[in-house]
């Protein structure tokens, strides 16, 4: 293989319009971060085809070039599925067919074969709520992006502590949620702690995007009423202006 794992690692996070890539060096630091836009929703199955290849080739080439190893999770369909509609909303992760998914599995799997990248797969557990809690924010991350880190870490053996810091955890939106950290105990090992903290944040959320909805509906409703008051005290001064009187002298 021309590619070798004490360089670093190359983590790779599928979604449903793109494939988010996070380069880490020896020691599990971030490098490098890359999208690649990838959306196969309604496309043929010749177009979607095409699609990938051109994204699995520049995926392969850049492992390549690294000499670094790719890694993915070991994910069925239906549980990234599920986890697409938690990171971000049920719509959103009916864009990701089960052919197109398998298929950008095989197709990096297979390309990198060929050309000599070793590829891994890792235990996707929680890859998501750790790289949006831990380095998002910290490194300037998309959600997406630091899931591809963790993915990267994760290839390297590196383990994943429960940070102290829950103050600005972003909503993949634009906005922030805070979290209370959980209770720490000696007894608990560290997966324990971050399903915990999974389903906190998963909660939080919920909650979040519900009180937003709400909102918007609040808002919506008040504005037809605040524009009749508004048409109502224009007609009362006739128009848009005030009334001239004119005098003849």
């Amino acid at each position: 293989p021309c590619t070798h794992s004490e360089r670093g690692s190359i983590g790779l996070d599928i979604n449903a319009d793109h494939i988010a890539l996070a380069e880490t060096d020896t020691q599990g630091n971030i490098i490098h971060t890359l999208s690649f836009p990838l959306n196969t929703y309604g496309k043929t199955t010749h177009q979607a085809c095409a699609l990938i290849g051109d994204v699995e080739a520049k995926i392969v080439s850049y492992a390549q070039i690294a000499c670094k190893p790719i890694t993915l999770e070991n994910l069925d369909f239906t549980q990234k599925k599920q986890e697409l509609r938690t990171r971000c909303n049920a719509r959103f992760s009916r864009m990701l067919s089960s052919f197109s998914y398998s298929k950008i599995i095989t197709a990096v799997k297979s390309r990198s074969y060929r050309f000599g990248v070793e590829t891994r797969l890792v235990d996707p557990a929680f890859t998501s709520t750790i790289g949006r809690i831990k380095y998002a924010v910290r490194f300037g991350l998309t959600i997406h992006q630091s899931a591809a880190f963790c993915i990267a870490r994760r290839g390297m053996g590196i383990s994943e502590k429960v940070p102290s810091r829950w103050d600005r955890i972003p909503d993949g939106k634009g906005g922030y949620i805070a979290l209370t950290p959980p209770v720490r105990t000696g007894a608990k090992h560290k997966w324990s702690l971050w399903r915990n903290v999974h389903r906190k944040l998963s909660a939080e959320l919920a909650a979040h995007f519900c009180a937003i909805k709400k909102q918007s509906i609040f808002q919506a409703a008040l504005k037809p009423s605040e524009e009749t008051e508004d048409s109502s005290f224009k007609s009362c001064r006739g128009g848009s202006g005030m009334r001239t009187v004119s005098s003849t002298a």
